[in-house]
């Protein structure tokens, strides 16, 4: 039963000890049963039981009650035990030995079961009644009184065996209540009261302060949202130091807030009637001992089920208190009042409230109006159910009561820890009322009493109540507040700790979150010191260190006890921390979502520290693994980042990264050092997989595409020396695949990413792959801190086809193995702007969102058949010396290592430095078997500018292979200059022939024989010797073998064509070659001369048959014909013009010669190799000599060949 339940007066407190050999699990369990399915034992099962008739509490008095059971593992502490019979319920009344693994001998059997009879005997003798539960099978009759068998451990079976224990103790608690009635009467439990001291102290000063009592101020409803009082504080007591847990005062651990103890000391409520001290007669002081009697003998017949002979009892011994103003005895009387009415209403028997839960205080009454009154009376009067009208009177009857417990009597008071037990129930059932718009219902009546079920929150409808308006929130806040204890109250720490559990509790129910943790956030720092005060004086008992206390060499079997007790850390923490905006555990699912919801990041981290310090002194292993990777969680930047330090920011320092990373280390080992389950979850940074791309691979083992010659894979491109370039080109796409072929291991490049300032320790990693087998992992890799790193993998494919790696299955060290999808692109989640509701209500109502998620990349491989791999064996020197133009043979040796033939389909010459030897194999005839060679013939040919010479052999398994494999030939030339040509002139001859002039110079420093040729066999070579630096100028002659109609104005071509003509050899030593013409000098004259005119001009004079050749008459008319020839194989149309012009230059033609028609004549364009012939007829007006030129010019401005103007000349003689 619930500490804090409203009916927790009305339990029995019931020790259960472990007897004799039981095992420690068989004995836990039998408790756990116990408290689950044996806590209430109605009395209606009893009667078959053995009872006398005339018993005092025979259960045949009123068979609707039952008797519950409070099952606890640990004594009462003994300040708490001197507050009975005040609070009955505080006393260990039954205990309850469990023993188990007893002889089956008869004689030992007996023997051992009257030994643990005795044993508790003596250890509990003053308790009301000691029964034994003997697990095993009785193998005889036992004459041991008080000792019942267990048959089996489920419910059935515990509830038979309770219901003997039940009866038992009925009949000794009969003889305890007649007992209690001898009594005269009962003192009551107190301390002394802290007011008075502090009136004594102050009296010179500042006069009389006021008494403890008065701190709840006047008597309000919890329904007014402005009792902000609290009790004022008490001095703290110098104490001894402290030998238990339970002797550590709460001041040890951890003193309050300023702003609550503030709070407190500012509180100046006004004193009331309670404070004065009456004096007695003996009369009376007779009558108040018989009543205090009275009302201990009802919270009897309230304990053993006798219900409505205890609500008889506390009815009249609590009106004869009120009456004799005994308050404090008063205000229990009326709490046990309220305890009998709401277990009849929880058992559904009829009940009338009582006159005096109606009856309120002097200064309550006051604040209702007449008109009020006189309705309350009408609603109590009218026919209501008892139900309404307990709901109507609770709430001020509860504030009643407390108001009465801070009474005094004399100069006591009662202790901290009643007045703050009763506040946090009557607060607890207030709440529960208020979740029902203040209706003692079938939702909220077991949940006062058992807290079992789940409360519905109806809306308040006006009809519901006309007397009581809606419970408030703010009011209960603010009364059990009065619970919290101050670094004044002299408790010991385990109430102190139960008294915040209970506030908490009573925050949880009226849906307080915020409260509910900063309470929660206390009590966690209050039980950590207490831990680690615990641990403090254990290892000073042993005379250890207290570090060493959670050492590898300490025992397993307690390490896994004690992990396995403070299981119940890892619910709190996850309820605790979600108020704050967080979660804990993730699955793949929401691998990507943001930790951190909302709220501050700084009280996150906050609120997991403290978390953490509570699980490593409790110890629990796995809250701290969990706490661990929470912290690392909420710190990180959630996303993918680069390498600036702006998107690498991390909440906390590097000191306490690695103080995690060690204490995760830690823990994992003691783990497995005493035998524990390794508590891991889910690395904290999902984002761990950057890039997946191929290895660079060696040159002779990369895979092209026939058809393009280009590497599928980016094996062979340039590694990018930068980890992370946004620039670069993604590789690997899905239309870019890897193709790896079958049977041959590769290596792929991981990109990991950490964030954080400490190294991370990779046990496992594994490639993820769809389809086609691809194996592929590492073990043992160290991720350094604050980078992105390449890890290397070696797969190998398995079968032949298509398949994608989609990220890889990684295991870092203290975390879970997991899955990491592949995110390439920077990628972080954006917290929402805009929220329409805030905290926890925006949390329920799911307005909360997250960012998209990021994209996942994949990288597609293919798998092909086997492919052969030729590799160099036997070559000629890798550097190899020439002189310029020499030519020289260099051979290489193939041969094929795999078990797969080799086709070569293609020999290709990269530079001109080298060319293939010969042409004797066509693509794709020429197979290579395994382990066999081949050879390979290539020249090599001296060129100034060649520095290197190259050349690929492509072969693949098969002609029609759509991939292949390449050898490649990369030589070192070192290039020297010989006989070099520096200059070429060309001067034109007759007879259509040219002559070539050439400046030859030896600049190597051996002799040099040259000979000069063209391709003409009509033309002479010309030879000679030059000497080391000796320089010569040759001449040679050859008829014009240019076709005009290849030639344009390019002077590379012109080069290209005299290169082809004429040529330059030289040998020396054994060594020979041709000089190349490519770099001399040719201008635009030169061309011209070399290439001849493009249009043949010839002017002929056709004379008369009497005139001689060039010769004409004065004043007749007479031909000129100009034939024109096309040597270009096209020509745009030209301008013919013919000019006549006399010898003395100041002549003019016009006064000595006359023209029929123009002098300018348009040709069109006529076929290549054709003439065209144009006359012209002219007459000489007077003798002498006329100079005729004909010129050729293009017709159009730009686009024709020629370039300037052709011009041929005719002399005539003109006679009489």
């Amino acid at each position: 039963m619930d500490r804090f339940s409203a009916v927790a007066p009305a339990c029995v407190r019931v020790l259960l000890l472990p007897v004799g050999q039981i095992e420690r699990h068989t004995y836990l369990d039998v408790v756990r049963q116990l408290q689950l399915h044996a806590v209430v034992i109605p009395l209606k099962a009893l009667e078959t039981q053995s009872l006398e008739d005339d018993l005092l509490l025979s259960p045949q008095h009123f068979s609707g009650g039952s008797i519950l059971f409070n099952y606890a593992v640990a004594e009462v502490p003994e300040p708490q035990r001197q507050l009975a019979p005040f609070e009955l319920f505080r006393e260990t009344l039954l205990v309850l030995g469990i023993t188990a693994g007893l002889s089956k001998d008869p004689d030992q059997y007996e023997t051992q079961l009257k030994r643990a009879a005795e044993e508790l005997r003596e250890r509990h003798g003053r308790v009301v009644h000691r029964h034994l539960l003997l697990l095993d099978d009785a193998p005889s009759p036992t004459q041991v009184q008080h000792v019942t068998v267990l048959q089996a451990t489920n419910q059935h079976g515990l509830s038979l065996a309770m219901q003997q224990v039940a009866a038992r103790f009925l009949h000794e608690l009969s003889t305890y209540a007649k007992a209690m009635q001898a009594s005269p009467s009962i003192q009551t439990p107190g301390q002394i009261s802290q007011g008075m001291l502090r009136s004594m102290m102050l009296r010179e000063d500042e006069g009389r302060p006021p008494s403890r009592h008065s701190a709840l101020g006047d008597p309000k409803s919890p329904t007014s949202e402005d009792n902000s009082s609290r009790p004022p504080s008490l001095s703290q007591d110098i104490l001894p130091p402290a030998t238990s847990f339970d002797q550590m005062p709460a001041a040890n651990a951890l003193g309050r807030s300023d702003s609550n103890t503030s709070r407190r000391s500012k509180s100046r409520p006004r004193t009331t009637s309670f404070d004065r001290v009456p004096v007695l007669s003996k009369e009376k002081t007779k009558d108040r001992g018989k009543a205090r009697v009275g009302i201990v003998i009802g919270s009897i017949y309230l304990m053993s089920g006798q219900w409505a002979e205890a609500l008889k009892i506390l009815v009249d011994n609590t009106t004869r208190s009120r009456a004799l103003n005994d308050h404090i005895w008063n205000g229990k009387g009326l709490e046990m009042i309220v305890v009998c009415l709401l277990l009849h209403l929880w058992a559904g028997i009829d009940v009338q409230v009582p006159a005096i839960c109606y009856q309120l205080s002097d200064r309550v009454r006051d604040r209702f109006s007449k008109a009020f009154a006189a309705e309350l009376a009408q609603k109590i009067s009218g026919p209501q159910t008892a139900a309404e009208k307990l709901s109507s009177s609770l709430p001020d009857l509860m504030k009643h009561i407390l108001l009465l417990y801070h009474s005094i009597e004399g100069t006591m008071e009662l202790p901290y820890i009643t007045v703050a037990e009763a506040t946090v129930r009557a607060s607890r059932t207030l709440a529960c009322l208020q979740a029902t718009n203040g209706m003692l219902d079938q939702d909220s009546i077991p949940h006062i009493v058992k807290h079992e079920s789940p409360l519905s929150r109806p809306k308040w409808s006006s009809s519901t109540f006309q007397v009581q308006k809606p419970l408030s929130k703010t009011g209960i806040s603010d009364l059990v507040t009065h619970a919290l204890p101050s670094t004044d109250e002299n408790i010991p720490l385990s109430d102190h700790i139960s008294i915040l559990t209970g506030v908490a509790s009573v925050y949880s129910i009226l849906q307080m979150d915020r409260k509910r943790a900063i309470t929660m956030k206390t009590l966690i720092a209050r039980l950590t010191s207490a831990l680690y005060q615990a641990r403090k004086l254990g290892a000073a008992e042993m005379g250890i260190h207290p570090a060493a206390s959670l050492s590898l060499d300490s025992d397993a079997g307690a390490l896994a006890d004690m992990s396995q007790s403070s299981s119940g850390l890892i619910p709190l923490a996850r309820d605790l921390v979600s108020v704050y905006g967080m979660h804990l555990e993730y699955d793949d699912t929401t691998l990507h979502t943001n930790h951190r919801q909302f709220g501050s990041a700084t009280l996150q981290l906050e609120i997991l520290r403290d978390l953490l310090k509570l699980c490593e002194a409790s110890p629990d292993l796995k809250g701290i693994s969990l706490m661990v990777v929470a912290m690392m969680s909420s710190a990180g930047h959630h996303g993918s980042f680069d390498l600036s330090a702006k998107h690498r920011a991390i909440l906390i320092s590097a000191e306490e990264q690695s103080k995690l990373i060690s204490m995760q280390s830690r823990a994992n080992g003691i783990s497995k050092q005493a035998g524990i389950e390794l508590a891991e979850y889910n690395y904290w940074d999902p984002f761990l997989l950057r890039g997946i791309e191929l290895h660079p691979l060696p040159q002779e083992r990369a895979i092209y595409e026939a058809t393009a010659g280009l590497s599928v894979s980016p094996s062979n491109s340039a590694k990018n020396p930068l980890l992370y370039d946004p620039n670069a080109r993604k590789t690997a796409t899905k239309e870019d695949r890897i193709v790896l072929p079958l049977g041959e291991a590769s290596k792929f490049s991981l990109t990991l990413q950490n964030p954080f300032d400490v190294a991370i320790d990779i046990e496992s990693l594994d490639l993820v792959i769809e389809g086609t087998a691809l194996a592929g992992s590492c073990e043992n890799v160290r991720l350094g801190p604050a980078r992105l790193e390449h890890i290397v993998i070696e797969v190998k494919p398995q079968t032949v086809g298509d398949t994608a790696v989609t990220g890889c299955r990684i295991k870092v060290a203290g975390c879970l193995e997991q899955m990491f999808l592949l995110t390439r692109a920077p990628w972080t989640s954006i917290d929402t702007s805009l929220l329409k509701s805030i905290g926890q209500d925006g949390l329920q109502e799911e307005i909360l969102t997250e960012s998209s998620a990021p994209d996942h990349d994949r990288v597609a491989v293919t798998v092909i058949d086997r492919q052969p791999q030729l590799l160099l064996r036997e070559t000629s020197s890798q550097i190899v010396m020439l002189l310029e133009g020499e030519k020289q043979r260099y051979s290489i040796v193939l041969e094929n290592v795999s078990d797969v033939p080799a086709v070569i389909k293609s020999v290709q010459c990269h530079t001109d430095g080298i060319k293939l030897a010969n042409e004797q194999h066509k693509a794709g005839s020429l197979t290579i078997e395994p382990q066999q060679s081949y050879k390979q013939e290539f020249d090599l040919i001296g060129q100034l500018a060649a520095s290197v010479a190259r050349a690929s052999i492509a072969y693949a398994s098969s002609a029609n292979s759509k991939f292949t494999r390449m050898v490649e030939v990369a030589l070192e030339l070192t290039i020297k200059p010989a006989i070099s040509v520096s200059q070429v002139d060309i001067v034109p001859r007759e007879h259509d022939s040219l002559t070539f002039i050439l400046d030859l110079h030896n600049a190597w420093s051996m002799p040099c024989d040259y000979t000069c040729w063209t391709e003409s066999k009509q033309d002479s070579n010309t030879e000679g010797l030059l000497n080391p630096g000796q320089s010569t100028k040759i001449q040679l002659k050859t008829l014009r073998w240019l076709d005009r109609s290849k030639m344009s104005v390019d002077l590379a071509v012109a080069k290209e064509e005299l290169s082809k003509h004429l040529h330059v050899g030289w040998h020396s030593m054994g060594r020979s070659g041709n000089v190349s013409l490519d770099g001399i000098h040719l201008s635009e004259d030169v061309l011209r001369v070399l290439a001849g005119p493009a249009i043949a001009i010839t002017l002929t004079h056709l004379h008369s048959e009497t005139a001689q050749h060039n010769e004409a008459s004065a004043g007749e008319f007479t031909t000129i014909r100009a034939t024109l020839k096309n040597t270009m194989h096209t020509l745009d149309p030209v301008v013919l013009q013919l000019q006549c012009q006399r010898p003395h230059p100041s002549a003019s033609i016009d006064r000595h010669a006359l023209v029929a028609g123009s002098l300018s004549r348009l040709i069109p364009v006529w076929p290549p190799d054709g003439t065209v012939s144009v006359d012209f007829a002219i007459c000489p007006l007077s003798i002498g000599a006329i100079a005729l030129d004909a010129a050729v010019r293009p017709a159009l401005s730009s686009g024709s060949p020629i370039n300037s103007t052709t011009t041929q000349s005719l002399v005539m003689h003109i006679t009489e």
